[in-house]
Order: structure tokens, then C-alpha cells, then sequence
């Protein structure tokens, strides 16, 4: 008896050959037609691969050579354009109008709170001033702010008519006005998925169906979607933002084929979870305390999340160089690939996580409304919480989030 017990210890899989034997599985079922095929080739003379392997060098030198070719050719020069960005009064897209500012562009922010945006508006018209300290007999970048909700077709509309009013054309749109939910699919109902969707797909269509006429006639333009790698990879406990981002990533490539004809060029930008503070502006479900403690830890840890002065870097470059699709870091581009080529181990990994590591769903949940941070912040006696809300207080505040400045020292929000 006694040995049996040992024996069956002993036999026990750990983690990483658990791990291990899902990759070697999957391998194996994904490439079987592969090794088949290879089996069945017939013998060849090691010399009889060289002109092959010849050709397909040369083959290879000439796409790259002719892929840099094209990349300078299609290089828009960035000073003296006219760039849009929806969400542009906070978090990734204040830091990309930053960058788009320090590349002498002329640009026009926009978002739905008119305190934010005079904050916003005084922060990038100072980055103009030092632009044109550093550019002698440079122009200074013109800024203006506007309020518009991009949920709204007719407000959308009125928005792209008085940049084109105030600036005389539209170059550059930026579509980076996102919401976010956070908890278990259980708890959401249908209310908050059409909500997910009203914002952050209708919050990309409204301003592209805008700003397509006037790019149209122009026959140039170009729009850089920012989505993310939930648009390629499902995060749990993230439901409503997942199936909205993948719904947004296949209509940017769908914009990317077909609009390029009228000298529009489309760009998909898919950053990771980003180090600024966004877990504020978050709606959370569930067991809110912990939800907004596992998210806002998360956002804070090196290989779970980016820099966004990296993620807004990409976002110029897709707008200066036309690129179709963008990972901004090694690491996200690693996972979206890891999940096509292996996607039930992918999943097993996932659903391990929201088992063994996430919060459970409580009864009721999905009845239940939604609860933002700053209600959290002001009731909570979780030390979690409060640990991760002064941890995360500088780049909350460095990217303009409006709890930043409202957060003590104990991490919490006094009423």
C-alpha cells in the first residue's frame, strides 16, 4: 500500500512537463503533414542543393532590398502635417500626441471631458514651445482641443469638419479612445458588451467613416488604429474589451486592403498592456477590490506590460511609414504568434490562470453594476489595493490620469 502511495507521488506531473507534453502534443498534430511529407522526399546529392540554396538567398536579399526601397518611399515627413487623435487628453494618446507634437506636426486632440482637455491642451501646447526652442526658425506646432464623444456619429462628424475648419486638412487620424471593463464573463451582461462594442469599435468606424471623404478626394491619408493584443490573443477576465478589440483589429486589416486604392495607407498598432496608470479609468465587475488589484498589479510589472513612450513611438513610426500591423514590444509579438501555432496550449494556460490565480465570480454578479476604481479607492480597506494605487500614482500622473492627483499617501481616495 505504502509503495503504492509513493509510486503514484512520484508520478505526479509537475507544472513545466506539464507544460512540456502540451507543446510536444500540439507540435506533433500541427506539423504531422509536415514530417510526413519530408519522409517522403526523395534522395538528393548534397550538391544539388547548393543552386537552390543560392537562388534562395539571392530571392530573400532582393525582398528585403526592395522592402527598404518601399519603406522610404512611402516615408511621410511629419512636420507641417495635420494630425487627429480621438482620446487624445490622457494615457496612450496624450503621450502619442507628445511625440507627434516633437515631430512638428500640427495637432488636434479630442475627448469628452473639457477639464481633461484644457489640462491636456496646456501640457502639449508647452512640448510645442520647447519644439520650437530646439527647431530655430521653425513654426510653432499648432494644438487645439475638442470636445466630442466618438460613440456619437453626427459628434464624430462635427469633429473631423472643425479640424478641417481650424487646420484646413485632416493627414493623420488616430484612433486611440478606448474603454475597459474588468471581470469574470459571468459577470457581464449583455448591457456592458454592447457597451464594450459602442466604444471601442463604433469609437474607430465613426471617425474613419468621417475622415474618409475628405482623404478620398485628396487621394492620400493615412489612419493608425490602435487596438491591442487582446485583438489577437483573449485575456481573461477581460470579455467585453477582448471581443471588442478583435472585432476592431479585423476591421483596421479590412481598412488596410481595401483603402489603400485611394492612396489611404491603414496601420494596426497592438500594444500590450501599458505602464500608465489606465487601470483608473477601468469599470470593474465581480470582486471589484480584487479584480483592481490583480489588473493594476499586473499593469505594473515589467514582462506583463510596456512602456507607453514605446507604444507611442510605434504609433508615429506606423503613421511616418505606413505599416500595416505593429506589435510595439518583442514580447507581445512572441505570444500572438505562440497562440496561432499553439493555440490549445495557449488556452490550457489561460484557463489555468483564471482558476487557480484569478478572482471567482460572487453570486449575482451580472446583475450587479459596475464599480469604478475611484469608488474602490475611496472604501477599500484592502492593503493590496492600496499598495498597487501608490505604486502606479507617478505614471498615472506623468500621462495626465485624473485620479493621480486625488490618490494620499495610504493609497486611497479621501471622500
Amino acid at each position: 500500500m505504502v509503495d503504492g502511495i509513493r509510486r503514484s507521488r512520484s508520478q505526479r506531473v509537475g507544472p513545466s512537463r506539464l507544460i512540456a507534453t502540451l507543446l510536444v502534443t500540439e507540435s506533433a498534430d500541427r506539423f504531422q503533414y509536415f514530417s510526413h511529407v519530408s519522409c517522403k522526399l526523395p534522395g538528393m546529392p548534397r550538391n544539388a542543393w547548393y543552386p537552390r540554396a543560392a537562388f534562395a538567398g539571392f530571392m530573400l536579399g532582393a525582398l528585403a532590398t526592395a522592402r527598404v526601397i518601399a519603406r522610404r518611399r512611402r516615408r511621410l515627413e511629419l512636420r507641417g502635417r495635420v494630425v487627429l487623435i480621438t482620446g487624445g487628453s490622457r494615457g496612450l494618446g496624450f503621450a502619442a500626441a507628445r511625440r507627434f507634437i516633437e515631430a512638428g506636426a500640427d495637432v488636434a486632440i479630442c475627448a469628452r471631458d473639457r477639464t481633461e482637455l484644457e489640462r491636456a491642451e496646456a501640457e502639449l501646447r508647452k512640448v510645442a514651445a520647447r519644439y520650437t526652442e530646439r527647431a530655430s526658425g521653425q513654426a510653432i506646432p499648432r494644438v487645439i482641443a475638442l470636445r466630442a464623444d466618438v460613440t456619437d456619429e453626427r459628434a464624430t462628424q462635427q469633429l473631423v469638419a472643425d479640424t478641417i475648419a481650424r487646420f484646413g486638412r485632416v493627414d493623420v487620424l488616430v484612433n486611440c479612445a478606448i474603454e475597459i471593463a474588468i471581470g469574470p464573463l459571468e459577470s457581464m451582461n449583455a448591457s456592458d458588451f454592447q457597451s464594450a462594442f459602442r466604444s471601442i469599435f463604433f469609437g474607430t468606424y465613426y471617425p474613419t467613416y468621417a475622415v474618409l471623404p475628405h482623404m478620398r478626394a485628396r487621394h492620400f491619408g493615412r489612419i493608425v488604429n490602435v487596438t491591442s493584443i487582446s485583438g489577437k490573443l483573449p485575456i481573461p477576465h477581460s470579455s467585453t474589451y477582448v471581443t471588442g478589440k478583435f472585432a476592431t483589429t479585423g476591421f483596421s486589416a479590412a481598412a488596410t486592403i481595401e483603402l489603400r486604392k485611394y492612396g489611404i495607407r491603414v496601420s494596426t498598432v497592438m500594444p500590450p498592456p501599458l505602464r500608465n496608470g489606465a487601470w483608473m479609468n477601468v469599470a470593474y465587475k465581480g470582486n471589484a477590490d480584487r479584480e483592481l488589484s490583480w489588473f493594476a498589479g499586473a499593469l505594473s510589472l515589467p514582462l506583463a506590460s510596456a512602456n507607453t513612450e514605446r507604444a507611442a513611438r510605434a504609433i508615429v513610426d506606423a503613421a511616418r511609414h505606413g505599416y500595416a500591423e505593429t506589435m510595439v514590444s518583442p514580447l507581445s509579438w512572441l505570444q500572438s504568434r505562440f497562440y496561432s501555432l499553439f493555440p490549445e496550449t495557449t488556452i490550457s494556460l489561460a484557463a489555468a490562470a483564471d482558476q487557480y490565480l484569478l478572482p471567482t465570480c460572487p453570486p449575482g454578479a451580472g446583475e450587479a453594476p459596475a464599480v469604478s476604481a475611484a469608488e474602490i479607492l475611496v472604501n477599500t480597506e484592502n492593503p493590496k489595493v492600496q499598495k498597487v494605487a501608490r505604486h502606479g500614482q507617478s505614471d498615472a500622473a506623468r500621462y495626465l490620469q485624473p485620479l493621480a492627483s486625488m490618490i494620499n499617501g495610504n493609497g486611497r481616495k479621501p471622500n
